[in-house]
């Protein structure tokens, strides 16, 4: 009986570890936009108020604050490097000409 109890704690503990783990691998790797794209949507599963779910949270915010300052940053590189500043053009042609586009549009 004790051994199944303590198979039943480890595994509820070692589990969330191992995906806290791995969540923190991909920020580590500057990977965070790839994983953003799973089932998920980038972010740990919190359950319960236990130290797993506190440090679940504090990743989960981490890895938004990361998300945010990539994101301005690639909108500034993109101002600097338009002609117009930053302002979407569009060709003489009129609708659904070749003007500039903003990040992350294709």
């Amino acid at each position: 009986m004790i051994i199944i109890l303590t198979w039943l704690f480890t595994r509820k503990i070692s589990k969330p570890l191992r995906k806290i783990t791995h969540f923190a691998q991909i920020i580590a790797a500057g990977e965070l936009h790839q994983y953003a794209h799973g089932d998920d949507d980038g972010r740990l599963q919190i359950q319960g108020h236990d130290e797993v779910a506190v440090l679940s949270k504090a990743l989960n915010h981490m890895a938004d604050e990361i998300r945010a300052a990539h994101a301005e940053l690639e909108q500034r590189v993109w101002e600097r490097n338009t002609p117009t500043g930053g302002v979407a053009t569009r060709s003489a042609g009129g609708e659904g000409g070749g003007g500039s586009r903003q990040p992350g549009q294709e």
